[in-house]
This record gives C-alpha cells, sequence and structure tokens, in this order.
C-alpha cells in the first residue's frame, strides 16, 4: 500500500456533525436523537436555537460544542438528508493507504487523518477560522513526526463544508498550506433549499422549525448568489428585490458577502503567480441527473415555492443536480474553465459514500504521495461522466399521514427500445428488513412504482438498473403515518 504522506482533514455537510451540550447528544445520528428531534419538540430546538452569533468569538455561552462527525442517517425534510454519514471515506483511507494515524479536533497529537465536525448552527465565518486554526496546529505537528517536510493538508469536504473550506483557503489566504480540496456536492452559487426554508418557514408534524431554522446564519450564507428569483418576467437575484419575504434587501446583501467574497479572493488569487504555481488544486465532484430546484416564484400572497423551471437563458443540459444542489452551483465560477469536474449521478446524502466516487478519490490521493513526473502515459478513470447512461432518483424524504410513497426514476442518455429492469429496494434502518419492487415504466417513459404499506420507520432506498453502465441511486425516507407519538408528546 503507499504511504499516506500528507495530511486528510473531512468536514460534513450542514446538520453533519454531532453537537453536545453537558456531555448530551442535542443532535445526533442516531435515530434516537432523530426522533426525539422530530417528536419531543421544544427541548432539542430551543437548545439548538442561536442566540447570538459573532464570528470572532469561540464561546456564545451556551455550551453547544461539536463533537464528531455523524455516522448514521440523519434526515430533516427540506433540512438535510445524509446517508450512513461520513463512514466510508474513513474507511477507504483507512484500508487502501499505510500508516494512517487517525486524530481528532480534541487532541494535539500527531495525525494524518483528521475528521473536523463543527457547530453547524453557526456562521460560515466562524468555521472557517477554526479550520485555520486546525491547519496551523496539526499540520507542523504532522510534519515534524513524519518527516515529511512538504507535507499539505488534502481536503475532502461534503455540501456546505466545501464552501467554508474554501474560504479557509482563498479569503484568509491558506492556500499555499494546501495540495487539493475535493468538494463533493459543495453549493459554491448557493442553494435553492435554505432560500424556501428562510422565506416561508418551516413546520413538521405541526412543529414549528421556523424561529430556531432563522436563527442560524449558515442558511442566509448559502442563498443563490446567482439570478434565482422570478418576481416578474426574468429571474433576478435576491438583493435585487425588495419585497422578497422575510429577507430584507439589506440582509441579503449582507447575506451574499459570504459567496461572493471567495468568489472575489479566488479570482483576484489567480493573478499571483506563487498562487498559480503553489496554490492547491480544486476538484468539485459534483452529482448528476437528478431532479433539482432551480428557480424560486414569490406568489401573491408572498408565498416562495421552488421549481425546476431554469434560470432566465440556462442551456436545458445544465437543468439537473445532486437533489440538492443545482449542476451550475456545485462548480465554483473561477474553475470553471478548468475541466475538473468528475460528475457521478448520484443524490446530495450519499455522494460521500458513492463508490465511484470514492474510488476516485483514492485514485487520485494515490496519486498525490507519488513523483510520477518521469513516467508517461499515466491514466486515471473519471467516471461518472455526463455521456454515460445515468439514472435520476425522484421521491420524498418524508411520507406523513394519508400520503403514497411513490418513487419515480428518469433514465438518462439510454435507448429507450433496449429492455431494460428498474428495482427500488427499502431497508429499514431500524432492523435491516428488505423489501422490493420493480418500476413500471409509463407511457412519458418515466419509472415508477409506490409503497404504500410500509411500517412507519426510516428507510434506506437504492435504485438499481440491469446495465453495467448504469451506477445505482441512493436517498432515504422517513415514513410516519401515524401521528400518536407526536400526540403523546
Amino acid at each position: 500500500m503507499t504511504k499516506l504522506r500528507d495530511l486528510i482533514i473531512v468536514l460534513p455537510g450542514v446538520m453533519g456533525s454531532v453537537l453536545q451540550k453537558d456531555g448530551r447528544d442535542l443532535w445526533g445520528a442516531s435515530r434516537q436523537a432523530i426522533a426525539g428531534f422530530l417528536f419531543a419538540r421544544s427541548r432539542a430546538l430551543n437548545d439548538l436555537k442561536l442566540q447570538n452569533d459573532d464570528p470572532t468569538i469561540d464561546d456564545i455561552g451556551d455550551g453547544i460544542t461539536p463533537h464528531r462527525v455523524v455516522d448514521d442517517i440523519v434526515l430533516l425534510p427540506d433540512f438535510v438528508n445524509i446517508l450512513d454519514g461520513y463512514t466510508g471515506i474513513r474507511k477507504m483511507i483507512q484500508s487502501k493507504f499505510d500508516g494512517v494515524i487517525a486524530g481528532t479536533i480534541h487532541e494535539s497529537t500527531a495525525a494524518n487523518y483528521i475528521e473536523f465536525p463543527y457547530d453547524w448552527r453557526r456562521s460560515n465565518l466562524y468555521n472557517s477560522r477554526k479550520l485555520e486554526e486546525l491547519i496551523d496546529e496539526r499540520l507542523p505537528l504532522w510534519r515534524e513526526h513524519s518527516g515529511a517536510e512538504d507535507a499539505k493538508v488534502i481536503i475532502i469536504a461534503h455540501s456546505m463544508g466545501g464552501i467554508i473550506s474554501r474560504h479557509c483557503l482563498e479569503v484568509r489566504n491558506n492556500w499555499s498550506k494546501c495540495k487539493a480540496l475535493f468538494t463533493l456536492g459543495s453549493p459554491h452559487r448557493g442553494s435553492l433549499n435554505t432560500l424556501k426554508i428562510v422565506a416561508n418557514g418551516k413546520k413538521i408534524l405541526g412543529i414549528d422549525l421556523t424561529e430556531a431554522a432563522r436563527s442560524f446564519p449558515p442558511l442566509y450564507e448559502m442563498l443563490p448568489i446567482y439570478p434565482a428569483v422570478f418576481a416578474g418576467a426574468e429571474a433576478q437575484r435576491i438583493d435585487e428585490i425588495d419585497n422578497f419575504p422575510n429577507i430584507t434587501r439589506e440582509k441579503a446583501e449582507k447575506s451574499l458577502e459570504f459567496l461572493r467574497s471567495i468568489n472575489d479572493a479566488a479570482a483576484q488569487n489567480q493573478t499571483d503567480n506563487d498562487y498559480l504555481r503553489n496554490g492547491y488544486k480544486m476538484i468539485p465532484i459534483v452529482g448528476t441527473y437528478q431532479q433539482t430546484h432551480q428557480t424560486a416564484e414569490i406568489d401573491a400572497n408572498g408565498i416562495v415555492t421552488v421549481s425546476r423551471k431554469p434560470p432566465t437563458g440556462m442551456e436545458a443540459g445544465l437543468v439537473h443536480g445532486d437533489g440538492t444542489v443545482p449542476f451550475v452551483s456545485a462548480i465554483p465560477a473561477v474553475a470553471a474553465g478548468d475541466f475538473r469536474d468528475i460528475y457521478v449521478a448520484e443524490k446530495h446524502g450519499a455522494l460521500q459514500n458513492n463508490n465511484t466516487v470514492l474510488d476516485y478519490l483514492y485514485q487520485m490521493i494515490e496519486r498525490m504521495q507519488i513523483d510520477i513526473s518521469q513516467w508517461q502515459n499515466i491514466g486515471l478513470d473519471q467516471s461518472g461522466g455526463l455521456g454515460k447512461p445515468a439514472m435520476g432518483l425522484d421521491m420524498p424524504n418524508f411520507v406523513g399521514p394519508n400520503e403514497s410513497f411513490k418513487i419515480q426514476a428518469n433514465i438518462h442518455n439510454f435507448d429507450a427500445t433496449q429492455p431494460l429492469t428498474v428495482r427500488a429496494r427499502l431497508t429499514n434502518s431500524e432492523d435491516n428488513q428488505r423489501t422490493s419492487q420493480e418500476l413500471t415504466k409509463n407511457s412519458d417513459n418515466v419509472w415508477e412504482t409506490s409503497f404504500d404499506e410500509l411500517p412507519d420507520g426510516l428507510y434506506r432506498v437504492e435504485l438499481t438498473a440491469n446495465h453495467a453502465d448504469i451506477n445505482s441511486v441512493h436517498d432515504a425516507v422517513a415514513i410516519v403515518r401515524s401521528t400518536e407519538d407526536v400526540e403523546g408528546n
């Protein structure tokens, strides 16, 4: 096995870190913690609500701290859907490389694999600073311990972790310490999901999450910076609209400063010859072919609806994504002409455990540990391209009382006249009981099926096709048709 000379840091996405207070998990990945968050109502919400947030201050007085990255399913409809945490990356690094020493953020020891849980309620400015502090402390320790004086950090960042990392490297000028940044489904140009929550609020089974959600700065810092809101015939940027619900124009401008500051710093750094010679490589890993919200509209009652309608002038081939982050948002503007993007037909919350993604990360990180400049014709398998056959999965992540659970699939870049079998397999996360059904193709060439007799629970969903070039797609659903537990709390 190849020896790991560099320091790998893994950043989860929003809500991908376990938060604790007084040694008790307030937000975690266990099914019990999620059920408590949804059904026990007030305690978790009151504890998680942010009273104030000064990104220059470490201790804001609420006693809540990040403890570890999640290892199980985290599902909160419209907020987050993470399948099996970040176990896939950890297992890949530890099994594929020699000399891996795992460390945590809670100790000051030499390590070359560190997972970086963070308080995802707080501003990305704060977490960018904390990442800088981690790099400044642990990279010199690893260099001294390993003797690899030229070792750098390699960052693997999912979702919001990617924009935190870019801010740390570009705006805080830590680019010379980094060899590569892999972003997995990161909203470099913002996301529509946060826009809907901030504007309309959010209730789940009568539990109002609005006040807590609106207290979290990252939801505002991930608002789309491109023209994504139709308040007339053409799409506009949110800070160009005076009457956007629950977001003043001044607040919109301030919120968009975070992503814009990254773009501005990256563009400026591109004029620095030292940055071009010794800076890090940016590799966006982009989920594709999943039905993804692209724009929003404000109706006459001031309600914001999100849809798959493309922004003004967008080519049809770009109107997709990973189900959460639009395709164009997953690629930073500064990297649009580099053509380093890697595409995989997968849902947002499963990118970090997708086998194609893990294989690519392994190949690239291994290559970074070896000087191959003297050799010729060494290539990599960059699977998941946009021209290959691919499958898109469309399904709700939450099924409540009197609702049907329908799964639909779209097959892309495939001859519709050829025989194909598409199957959905559901696994109950509590007892691992499995059920599966074949999907049937309707007159619109959309494959579909319904599961209407499933007991309440949290289910992993895997969509497969009997074709070697079509990779499986993964998601999760919470089915809560009975409200007895809710009323009981």
